[in-house]
């Protein structure tokens, strides 16, 4: 018979894409992780993983199964509060998703803001790439989340907070001083990529500007980001200008890169109705983020959120 955990713990293995990585988030040992996947393979009596380079990657069951699964486990958290809806007290858990650069300034302080606010939901926090947390907001992994995005696209509803200008992280001492670099300067840098959802955007945006550029290592988390270009391996671009506040920066460099921006947005699936908890976490949160904007003045940043949201 298969199990709740067991559908929980495959689809954390399919979005951290490695058991190494879901044990950790799950404090599961690895090989207890394996066995329950195991048991679940066999019950269904279908291979759901390969094992690749970099760890492991669904197959097209897997696919599958993780799609409904997360759908089935999203319906299953919701129960308690669709059971309470009638209560005037707003309960619930609400999944919310925060790029990794944003995590250290807003996300202890937002939940401090919704526990005084909002006592009784429970907020659930994912961090990583904004690619990565739009795409689970999309298979119905999290509720909300607070993405940056090059241009719009369809299937989300947003509300626009800010717009954020990029940054070229760096060591080279030669360019502590630069106070910012055009986007066509850095056909000469060295570039990590964070990932792939910025490879596709950053390298349509140089493309754009008639500029090839040189990918010299790819890195999938702020702390990977960070090491790599402490190690000198190159550079790499990130809406991230005061790295030093970040635990492992050490002495990297943020140089602003003039005409290179993304606009922050709160998006939730659009033909997907918000619970109680979630309408009420997203009203907290806008006005939360323009209040920070306005006491912080956070480098770089603009805020877009009109009057009567604050």
């Amino acid at each position: 018979m298969i199990q709740l955990r067991q559908l929980r713990y495959f689809v954390r293995i399919v979005e951290a894409r490695s058991f190494s990585r879901a044990a950790a988030l799950l404090y599961v040992a690895q090989p207890a992780l394996s066995t329950q996947i195991a048991e679940l393979e066999q019950e269904l009596g279908i291979k759901l993983l390969h094992r690749v380079a970099r760890g492991v990657r669904p197959t097209a069951e897997g696919d599958l199964l993780y799609n409904e699964a997360t759908e089935l486990l999203r319906r299953f958290d919701q129960l308690p509060e669709k059971v309470r809806a009638g209560s005037p007290k707003v309960t619930g858990t609400v999944q919310l998703g925060i790029p990794a650069v944003l995590t250290q300034a807003l996300a202890g302080a937002f939940m401090t803001a919704c526990r005084n606010a909002l006592p009784d939901v429970t907020l659930s926090f994912a961090s990583g790439d904004s690619s990565v947390l739009r795409a689970r907001v999309v298979e119905r992994g999290l509720d909300l989340a607070l993405v940056f995005e090059e241009e719009p696209l369809p299937g989300l509803t947003r509300t626009e907070l800010f717009r954020q200008r990029m940054y070229v992280l760096h060591i080279d001492e030669a360019h502590r001083a630069t106070a910012s670099v055009r986007l066509a300067e850095l056909a000469t840098w060295p570039l990590i990529s964070p990932g792939d959802g910025w490879r596709r955007s950053m390298q349509k945006r140089f493309a754009a500007a008639g500029v090839t550029v040189k990918i010299v290592a790819e890195t999938q988390d702020l702390s990977s980001h960070l090491a790599a270009v402490n190690a000198g391996i190159g550079a790499i671009i990130l809406p991230l200008s005061h790295p030093a506040s970040i635990p492992g920066a050490g002495s990297i460099i943020a140089t602003p890169i003039s005409d290179l921006h993304l606009t922050a947005s709160l998006v939730w699936l659009h033909d997907a109705q918000l619970s109680r908890a979630g309408e009420a976490v997203c009203r907290l949160l806008v006005p939360f983020v323009a209040q920070y904007i306005q006491e912080k003045q956070p480098a770089g940043v603009e805020s877009l959120i009109s009057q009567d949201r604050r």
